[in-house]
């Protein structure tokens, strides 16, 4: 708000105080997934510390800095650094990228319930992956412009 935008998109609804939130899509399962044939070449992770040895597709944030798989593990949050030849900052991308063969990859699970559902890729690490949280426009609950309000009344959940 301080630069002067009219309102923000964040995970969780933990927002400072004046300001409101409204949910505008749900959590989302976390999935590691490859192609059968990729598991068949260089076998199969049975722990997150097991991808240090595994052609994993980065995801590049916004920030700049790669993304460090998150997972839970014996109820801790863990990050898990990556490795690998491939970069992406799109998740249709890394989608392709995955369906592809070229390496596993931490996606949405609803981005890949169908090639999932068809065996075309296979999850793994299901137990230690994570669930991120809803996702919120956010905006001061003062002065909220008639467009705004429409917006926020369109994308609610």
């Amino acid at each position: 708000m301080a630069e002067r935008f009219d309102a923000g998109v964040r995970l969780g609804g933990d927002v400072q105080e004046g300001m409101i939130a409204v949910k505008i899509a749900r959590g989302m399962q976390m999935a590691v997934v490859a192609t059968p044939d990729y598991f068949a070449q260089y076998g199969t992770p049975a722990h997150p510390k097991d991808l240090e040895n595994h052609n994993c597709i980065g995801y590049r944030l916004g920030s700049g800095g790669l993304y460090a798989w998150d997972f839970q593990i014996k109820g801790k949050a863990v990050k898990q650094k990556i490795q690998g030849q491939w970069i992406v900052s799109d998740s249709y991308c890394e989608c392709t990228a995955v369906k592809l063969g070229l390496g596993l990859s931490y996606l949405p699970k609803e981005l890949v319930e169908t090639e999932l559902a068809s065996g075309e890729l296979v999850e793994v690490l299901s137990e230690y992956s994570i669930a991120l949280p809803a996702c919120y426009l956010y905006y001061p609950h003062r002065a909220v412009s008639p467009a705004l309000r429409l917006v926020a009344e369109n994308l609610k959940l």
